[in-house]
């Protein structure tokens, strides 16, 4: 579900009219820091830290008071910036997803129509090129061997997986 500026700053906005009432600060910098969590994934916060002597024998309304001012911070951002576009690893790990999913329905159509020693002779085809190019020209003739049939249900089989067929 994707979490738009207005329903962020909604909830930061509640967090602000908590603090004064909340009867533990911790509980209330946890809540804070869940939901900031998920307005900035790619961010870390621990808001404790930041308040100054957190620890030390400062008054509640001192603390409380910094932890306004930095709500307040995020607040002001998404109000004039907008919510942050993410840009994570998700892309990146979703397309690595992608390919070892799709290598795997190649691995498992190839599995389905070779045997055990079409396997062999197609790995030492493979192995007697020196080059891409050749080892490419060794599969390819090396299959050719085997006949147009079998290399017709291969290609058949791939394509004609879900997966790989919604992407034609």
């Amino acid at each position: 579900m994707e979490i738009d500026s207005q329903r962020s700053i909604t909830s930061l906005k509640r967090l602000l009219s908590e603090v004064d009432h909340h009867e533990n600060l911790n509980i209330w910098i946890d809540n804070a820091e869940s939901i900031l969590r998920r307005i900035y994934p790619n961010r870390t916060f621990d808001l404790s830290s930041k308040l100054s002597f957190f620890f030390s024998g400062d008054s509640r309304p001192t603390h409380e008071k910094e932890l306004k001012q930095l709500i307040g911070g995020y607040i002001k951002e998404l109000e004039e910036l907008g919510h942050p576009q993410i840009q994570n690893k998700a892309i990146g790990q979703q397309i690595n997803i992608n390919q070892t999913l799709n290598l795997n329905i190649v691995i498992e159509a190839l599995k389905e129509e070779l045997s055990g020693k079409q396997v062999t002779e197609l790995k030492e085809s493979y192995n007697k090129g020196k080059t891409p190019e050749e080892k490419r020209s060794n599969v390819a003739e090396k299959l050719k061997k085997f006949g147009a049939d079998l290399t017709s249900n291969i290609l058949a089989n791939i394509i004609t997986n879900p997966s790989i067929f919604t992407g034609l």
